[in-house]
């Protein structure tokens, strides 16, 4: 089957199948740990609605160039207050040296006024624009990372992340109950390891 130049970029050599099964499982992670923010929200004094907000809302295969690069989720906060708009970069539960994020998530989240919410079980991690901005100008970019599609990255060590919660750049925070209380009743898909293990193992 011929894919396009459009499809093949975004694949990072993964194959069209294990292309799909990836694009169908995170998005079904990142819808339920959209649902887990809003509860963390809500608790914390912010009632919000959701609104998906990406690029498509199935987690089926789009051929071609992607219409959009919108943030994933745009939070309605219901006293009034200026929506959210917030992007979900899952990782491995067991993950616990470095936080990867590639380049052009960094600056399309920079453009959009979007943050990026980095989920755990147990904590979460929160970025914006100072956080943004403070590793475009501090960063250097890798593009070894197979994983990645060999694409421009940075990988964040957790020292770093620690520095830069510290600095009051990115918020680190545990989970309030009726958050922890969703993640434990989905926990069979939101802590999930990846089902195309060969290649993640890549």
């Amino acid at each position: 089957m011929t894919v396009d130049r459009h499809l093949n970029y975004r694949m990072d050599n993964r194959t069209r199948e294990e292309f799909e099964e990836d694009l169908l499982q995170f998005h079904e992670m990142e819808f339920y740990w959209g649902i887990v923010l809003r509860f963390e929200l809500t608790r914390r004094g912010h009632p919000c609605s959701i609104e998906e907000h990406g690029v498509d809302n199935t987690g089926r295969l789009i051929e071609g160039r992607l219409p959009n690069h919108n943030a994933d989720k745009m939070y309605h906060f219901l006293d009034g207050s200026e929506s959210m708009k917030t992007e979900i970069k899952t990782i491995p539960e067991k993950c616990n040296r470095y936080h990867t994020l590639k380049v052009s998530a960094i600056k399309g989240c920079w453009e959009q006024g979007a943050r990026i919410l980095v989920p755990k079980s147990r904590v979460y991690w929160m970025y914006g624009r100072g956080a943004f901005e403070w590793i475009m100008d501090r960063c250097e970019p890798r593009e070894d990372i197979a994983l990645f599609g060999y694409k421009p990255c940075y990988r964040l060590s957790m020292s770093l992340i620690r520095k830069m919660v510290a600095d009051g750049l990115i918020i680190e925070r545990e989970w309030t109950s009726p958050a922890r209380k969703f993640i434990s009743e989905m926990s069979h898909i939101l802590l999930a390891e990846r089902n195309t293990k060969k290649y993640a193992r890549a």
